[in-house]
């Protein structure tokens, strides 16, 4: 090998380490709205499992939130949640199921009447999937998903969030509009506007929003 080989060997060496050492994990809990319509939520948590919440009407936009937060080789999900889906996010999911690799389901019943239901059924033979109901589960010690009615609570460390609106979590996180806010949290997240609570933090503009979740404490960051 001629020395300019060697050198450029080492340059791209030194760029893909470069870029694995960009991905690696910072071991806390991050719950993740993607910037795309309906919100979806991915949860990663410190071992670096990964739960996707919820789903988009535009499978390329859900695919794409997912890739700028997943490295290009990572293409595993732990736990897809599908506990409240329209029929326009199925196809986003089939999206996910045909492109990661999906460790097990948790769905509400999908009729299969439509061609959306039709297609995400066979999808779910063909990979050998049965959907569980969606139930209470732990993800890792210290971190569990329960549910209240069919919105998703994420709790770890005293702190419980909802990925819709519910008077059982500290922080509701709203992807979609609703008539009123529930009266129970002391911090409600939104993408449009719903009034003069002092509670609410609009997100109309923030892109991507990351909570970064630690024993007793969650902070808020956000990037377009």
């Amino acid at each position: 090998m001629t020395p300019k080989r060697l050198v450029f060997g080492g340059s791209l060496l030194a760029i893909l380490l470069g870029v694995v050492l960009s991905w690696q994990r910072d071991a806390q809990l991050h719950v993740v709205a993607l910037d795309v319509d309906g919100h979806p939520v991915l949860v990663r948590t410190p071992s670096g499992r990964q739960i996707l919440i919820g789903g988009a009407s535009s499978p390329s936009a859900l695919l794409s939130a997912l890739g700028g937060q997943l490295p290009f080789w990572d293409r595993d999900i732990d736990l897809l949640v599908a506990s409240e889906i329209e029929t326009d996010q199925l196809n986003s999911l089939l999206a996910v199921l045909d492109r990661y690799t999906v460790g097990q389901i948790m769905a509400t019943e999908i009729a299969g009447d439509s061609r959306a239901g039709r297609e995400w059924w066979a999808m779910l033979s063909r990979l050998g999937k049965t959907p569980m109901t969606p139930q209470n589960a732990i993800l890792e010690p210290g971190i569990g998903v329960s549910f209240d009615g069919a919105v998703p609570l994420i709790e770890a460390g005293g702190l419980t969030i909802a990925i819709g609106p519910s008077d059982e979590a500290q922080i509701n996180l709203i992807g979609q509009p609703i008539d009123r806010l529930p009266d129970g949290p002391q911090l409600v997240l939104m993408w449009q506007p719903a009034g003069s609570d002092t509670r609410l933090v609009d997100l109309a503009d923030r892109g991507t929003v990351d909570l970064v979740v630690t024993p007793g404490a969650v902070s808020i960051a956000t990037e377009r």
